[in-house]
C-alpha cells in the first residue's frame, strides 16, 4: 500500500523514469509558441526573507508585486493552453511531489469570476484559487495562489517530459523529507522546541540541500539534527554534513548549549555512519542514530552494535610473478616511460599511462583501448597506444585540453606518488608501495589508494585527492579503520603484502595528500572530530605536481595552515 509518508513513492519513481523515456524520444518545443498565442505571461518580482538567524533564504512574492495585467479569463486560457502543450503535465506546490494531470483527475474553471483549480491522485488532493501568472519559461508556468487572509502562495504547472522538470522532483523530495523530519522530531523529542527546520542550501558552510536539518532546544540544551534521503551515497555522506551542521551551531549558539548530533538514516544504510562514529572522539562527536523505514516509521539503533568489523583482506597478486608470454608483455610495457602495471586481483593486471588505463591483461587475453576496448591483435598495438597517450598525458602536453590529459587526475597523482613516495615523507620505504589494495567489509569493497610502510615497520594509509572533496576526512577514515583491523591481526603479511618487512601491529598512520590549494575548507572542521589515537597528516603538494612531487604544506591533526592565521600586528 502506498502511504503519504514515503519519501518518494513508487508512483513517482515510475513517473520520473517515464518522463526520462519521453525526453529521450521526443523533442518538445510547443509550449512557448502556445503561450505567445494565448497572450504571453508577465514575469514576477521577488524578494528574499529569512525565517530566523540560522535558517536559509526563503523566496516569496514581494509585497510590491505589480498589479494584474490581465483578467481571470485570459489567465485561465493561458493555463489551459500550457497544459495542452505538455506531454506529461503536472502541478506542484513548494515542498510537495508533483501531481500528474490526466483528463479525469483535475478541474480548472471560472467560478464567480475566480479561477478554481482542483487536482487529486491516490495520495492527496489539492484545491486552490488561482490569481495571475507570476512567471513562465519553457516547460514551466508559475501561478500565484490566493488564500484566506490575503496570503499568497505559488502553484507551478510543469511538463515532466522536459529535462528542466528534474528540479521539480528534487525540490519536491526535499520538501517531503523536511516534513518527514518534522514528524520524527514530534514523536521522538516531545516537549522540545524546533528552533530551525530547513532543506535550504548554505554553500558557505557546506550544508547541502539534499539533507533536511534541524535544531531542537529544551531548557539550556540543544541538539543538531540531520535526516538523509533514501540514497546510499547520501546516507554515507550524512555524518560528514551532520558534523558540519553541529560545528556551525556550536559556533553560533552560546558555549556548551549544543550537546551533539542526531542522525535519521534510511533503514539498512546506517552501518557506514555507525562505524565511522566509533573512530571519532565520543565527546566531540556525541551522536544518536535513528533509522526510518519505507512507511516513515523511525526507531533508534545502538552504535555499539556496529563495533565489530566483519572484514577480509584480498590476497596480493604480484605483477612480477607472471611467467611466459604474459610475463614478457608486462616487462616490455613497464619499460616504457610513464607506464605502470597495477594488479586488480583475480589475475587481472591494468596497464596505465600516468594513471590512465590503456590495456588490461587477464590470463593471456589482452584488451586494449581507452574509451572502447577490444582484443589486442599484438603487443605492438598496445605499445603504440601507450606511446600516443604518453605524448598527451604529461605536464607540457602539446594538447593540454585533450580528454586523455584531463581524465581522472587523482589516478595521475597516485601514479606520481607511487614512483616517488619518499618525496611525500622521507621515512617511508621507497618500495613496496601498493595501489588499489582491496579490503572487504561485509559486502562492501573498499579500495585504499596507496599503502606504504615507514622505516620503523608502521603502516601508512595514503588517501589521494586531486580536487576538493568535503568528504575526504571520513572516506579516509574508512580505509584507515580497515587497514588497522588487518594490521592488529597480522593479516597483511599472511596475504602477501610487504614480504621481508617486520610490520608493527600498531594502528597505521593516515596521510591525506592533495595539491595544497585543493583541500576543502571543511577538512579542518571534520578532523577536529577525529579521535586523538589517529595520527593524521595533511600533505599539500605544489601546483606543478604533474611535473614533480614537491611538498609545500604539512599539517598535523586539525592544525590550520599558516595562511589562515591572522596577523593583528
Amino acid at each position: 500500500m502506498v502511504t503519504a509518508t514515503k519519501v518518494i513513492s513508487e508512483r513517482f519513481r515510475w513517473l520520473r523514469a517515464h518522463a526520462s523515456t519521453i525526453r529521450a524520444s521526443t523533442a518538445v518545443n510547443r509550449s512557448a509558441r502556445a503561450l505567445e498565442a494565448a497572450g504571453g505571461a508577465s514575469a514576477g518580482r521577488w524578494g528574499v526573507t529569512y525565517a530566523n538567524s540560522i535558517m536559509c533564504p526563503v523566496a516569496r512574492p514581494s509585497e510590491d508585486a505589480p498589479p494584474r495585467q490581465r483578467d481571470a479569463r485570459q489567465t485561465l486560457d493561458i493555463i489551459h493552453a500550457f497544459i495542452k502543450t505538455c506531454l506529461l503535465p503536472a502541478v506542484v506546490e513548494p515542498g510537495e511531489m508533483p501531481i500528474l494531470l490526466e483528463s479525469d483527475n483535475y478541474t480548472l474553471d471560472l467560478q464567480y469570476g475566480r479561477i478554481q483549480f482542483h487536482a487529486w491522485n491516490e495520495e492527496r488532493s489539492l484545491a486552490r484559487r488561482l490569481g495571475d501568472i507570476a512567471s513562465s519559461s519553457n516547460g514551466k508556468l508559475v501561478v500565484v495562489t490566493e488564500r484566506f487572509g490575503a496570503r499568497r502562495g505559488e502553484l507551478t504547472f510543469v511538463d515532466l517530459a522536459r529535462k528542466q522538470s528534474d528540479q521539480v522532483f528534487r525540490q519536491g523530495a526535499r520538501g517531503v523529507l523536511r516534513d518527514l523530519l518534522g514528524r520524527f522530531l514530534a514523536r521522538q523529542f516531545p516537549g522540545w522546541r524546533v528552533a530551525a527546520l530547513s532543506t535550504g542550501p548554505d554553500l558557505e558552510h557546506t550544508l547541502s540541500p539534499v539533507f533536511a536539518r534541524a535544531y531542537i532546544q529544551r531548557g539550556g540544551h540543544g541538539w543538531a539534527v540531520l535526516a538523509s534521503p533514501k540514497n546510499s551515497q547520501d546516507a554515507q555522506n550524512a555524518l560528514g554534513i551532520g558534523l558540519l551542521w553541529l560545528d556551525y551551531l556550536r559556533r553560533t549558539q552560546p558555549s556548551g548549549v549544543v550537546v551533539g548530533l542526531v542522525l535519521f538514516l534510511p533503514a539498512g544504510m546506517q552501518a557506514v555512519a555507525c562505524q565511522r562514529l566509533r573512530a571519532l572522539d565520543p565527546e566531540k562527536a556525541r551522536c544518536a542514530v535513528y533509522v526510518y523505514d519505507e512507511d516513515g516509521a523511525e526507531q533508534p539503533v545502538e552504535i555499539d552494535d556496529f563495533g565489530n568489523i566483519d572484514a577480509r583482506l584480498l590476497p596480493h597478486a604480484s605483477v612480477t610473478a607472471a611467467t611466459g608470454r604474459a610475463g614478457e608483455w608486462i616487462r616490455r610495457l613497464t619499460r616504457m616511460p610513464c607506464v605502470d602495471a597495477v594488479s586488480l586481483g583475480a589475475g587481472a593486471i591494468s596497464f596505465r599511462v600516468n594513471g590512465l588505463e590503456v590495456a588490461r591483461l587477464t590470463g593471456t587475453r589482452m584488451m586494449v583501448g581507452v574509451e572502447r576496448r577490444k582484443i589486442a591483435a599484438s603487443l605492438a598495438e598496445v605499445e603504440e597506444l601507450a606511446a600516443q597517450v604518453a605524448a598527451i598525458r604529461q605536464a607540457d602536453s602539446v594538447e593540454p585540453r585533450h580528454a586523455w590529459r584531463r581524465r581522472n587526475p587523482e589516478a595521475w597523482l597516485e601514479s606520481m606518488l607511487r614512483r616517488d613516495i619518499c618525496a611525500v615523507d622521507s621515512s617511508l620505504l621507497r618500495e613496496p608501495v601498493y595501489g588499489q589494495v582491496s579490503a572487504m567489509l561485509g559486502l562492501d569493497r573498499g579500495v585504499v589508494d596507496l599503502l606504504a610502510v615507514d622505516n620503523s615497520g608502521r603502516l601508512a594509509v595514503i588517501e589521494v585527492k586531486a580536487t576538493e572533496d568535503a568528504q575526504l576526512p571520513l572516506q579516509a577514515l574508512d580505509y584507515w579503520a580497515r587497514i588497522r583491523y588487518h594490521a592488529e591481526r597480522g593479516e597483511l603479511a599472511e596475504a602477501g603484502y610487504f614480504r621481508g618487512v617486520n610490520l608493527l601491529r600498531a594502528a597505521p598512520r593516515l596521510l591525506l595528500v592533495a595539491p595544497a590549494l585543493q583541500f576543502h575548507p571543511s577538512t579542518e572542521t571534520l578532523l577536529r572530530f577525529y579521535s586523538s589515537d589517529i595520527a593524521v597528516e595533511r600533505v599539500g603538494l605544489g601546483v606543478e605536481w604533474q611535473k614533480n612531487i614537491s611538498v609545500v604544506l604539512r599539517l598535523y591533526g586539525a592544525e590550520a595552515p599558516g595562511w589562515d592565521n591572522k596577523d593583528d600586528s
